[in-house]
């Protein structure tokens, strides 16, 4: 299953690539491969560029296949991501990294150490650069790992982007991936925003430091249901976030970011037997800031009522919109909160180290969950990475994290993990 996926995406993108030539190529194909190190051409700047800022997504790839006038360009890379976890004094049972959320309360006697070695991260990425008379710059880009069942491949992004605009499944428009701190957990602070779903994107740059966004974007809520109450329906109203945000510094590379969303989340009111609508609303701030080149601040806050989907401790639990308690059939949105700080210290050209906190919170009226639900989990990291090469890089890691119930009651967890990854 998996060669058929990765051989149709690379026939399809070479179907593209030679069907993007210039007119008067239409009867000739003529391509090269040149290595994205050493070369200063425009169209392999333009791959440099567009990479994602988030520090675990794939960069340009190794090699590239362009067309002969130099317009059209295709890559095929990906990321080796092998990482060693030693969870003791306690276990966070989650298949995506250090989850606060998944520490049982109490601790649970045996369970309280665990060794794993996880190579599923790994990521596998087709993208395809072009200049078009008509649309100007364009790309095509599809990613995936292989964190499915059974480590089947999953996909993670799948977009077109030109004019301004992008079209498909990434990152949300209200996460700020560039402001997310490096770690070797795969998931990262429990309080940070980070969701990719479907989405029509609307990007535009001012000047070189003022840029904002605003999308219609595909709804991942989810709800917490009382049997004979409410039920879970179809969601027919599309999330709107937005942003604006201002850089500077040298490369524009400092920034701060401001937020917002709007969702509308149905739900079935099994009382009065209609559909009804609650209205949530989210904000988020988030900085990246270069103090001295030798010490660099990520920082995020986000608030806001529904906006549970977006925080990584809180995303699937149902606690989107929850059943109210005061008023039969009825639900609500709930509050939640989710922050982080971390500081990285550029010891050298290749070696960094980095040290952080992050919670993430909600706040649900009183009666509507028992003393045993989940009521806020901490994060607490510390790391050094070491870039033996451009594409070599290693990682070691200690995590701790506990998870608080509504009824006061509290267990931790403590990890070290490695990583060794080789970036093609």
């Amino acid at each position: 299953m998996k060669k058929k996926i990765f051989t149709t995406l690379f026939v399809a993108f070479s179907l593209l690539l030679a069907k993007a030539q210039n007119p008067i190529d239409s009867t000739e194909v003529s391509l090269s491969i040149i290595n994205t190190e050493k070369s200063d051409l425009e169209i392999v700047k333009d791959f440099h560029r567009t990479a994602s800022p988030y520090f675990k997504d794939p960069k340009a790839p190794r090699f590239l296949l362009y067309d002969r006038q130099k317009k059209v360009a295709f890559g095929i890379g990906g990321i080796i991501r092998v990482r060693t976890a030693y969870n003791f004094s306690g276990i966070s049972n989650s298949s995506s990294g250090f989850v606060p959320y998944s520490i049982s309360v109490p601790t649970n006697s045996a369970e309280k150490n665990d060794f794993k070695i996880n190579t599923n991260k790994s990521t596998l990425f087709f993208k395809l650069m072009g200049d078009n008379s008509k649309i100007g710059k364009y790309m095509a880009y599809v990613s995936g790992n292989f964190s499915g069942n059974n480590n089947n491949f999953t996909l993670k992004d799948a977009y077109v982007s030109f004019l301004g605009f992008t079209i498909g499944q990434t990152w949300s428009t209200f996460n700020d991936i560039a402001a997310v701190p490096p770690t070797v957990d795969y998931q990262g602070p429990n309080g940070a925003a980070m969701m990719r779903t479907g989405q029509i994107r609307y990007t535009h740059k001012l000047n070189d430091q003022i840029s904002f966004a605003v999308a219609v974007e595909q709804s991942q809520s989810t709800g917490t249901y009382e049997n004979s109450l409410n039920e879970k329906t179809t969601q027919s109203i599309p999330d709107i976030p937005l942003y604006i945000q201002y850089s500077w510094g040298k490369d524009f590379a400092s920034h701060i970011r401001v937020s917002g969303v709007m969702k509308n989340i149905n739900y079935r009111n099994l009382v009065k037997d209609k559909t009804e609508t609650e209205t949530a609303l989210g904000v988020q701030l988030s900085t990246k800031v270069g103090i001295t080149p030798l010490i660099e601040f990520y920082g995020q806050i986000n608030y806001g009522n529904g906006i549970a989907p977006y925080i990584n401790d809180l995303s699937g639990h149902g606690l989107s919109i929850v059943n109210n308690p005061n008023h039969d059939g009825r639900m609500y949105a709930l509050e939640a909160m989710g922050w982080f700080s971390q500081v990285k210290f550029n010891l050298s050209k290749n070696v960094f180290t980095s040290l952080g906190y992050s919670q993430a919170k909600i706040f649900p009226k009183s009666g509507t969950f028992s003393d045993q639900e989940y009521r806020y989990g901490q994060y607490l990291v510390g790391n050094v990475f070491y870039n033996i090469t451009n594409n070599i890089q290693l990682g070691a890691e200690y995590l701790w994290g506990n998870r608080v119930n509504m009824g006061g009651q509290s267990s931790a967890a403590n990890c070290i993990q490695t990583l060794v990854k080789f970036n093609f």
